[in-house]
């Protein structure tokens, strides 16, 4: 359906609704058809949930990089000769 149809069924305001479809789109449970008017549509539940977990997961292994970058060089200076002393 359009934006504007969305916009009527789903009781979002019409100036709210790109912002909404971009969204979900963006987190993987609708797609447009690139024409003019767009076109959205739902991806199947269970695509859409696996492509959201696999975003998730792409993201927490990202803060665990984070984390272990910023803690290596700690770690390795607590473990040094001196600091058992």
């Amino acid at each position: 359906m359009t934006a504007r149809g969305v916009s009527a069924s789903a009781e979002i305001p019409y100036s709210k609704v790109y912002e909404v479809l971009g969204r979900l789109e963006a987190k993987g449970w609708v797609e447009s058809s690139g024409e003019r008017p767009s076109r959205y549509h739902p991806r199947p539940p269970q695509i859409a949930a696996k492509t959201s977990a696999m975003r998730i997961q792409a993201e927490v292994q990202e803060a665990e990089k984070i984390v272990l970058d910023e803690l290596r060089p700690v770690l390795v200076e607590s473990e040094s000769p001196e600091s058992l002393c």
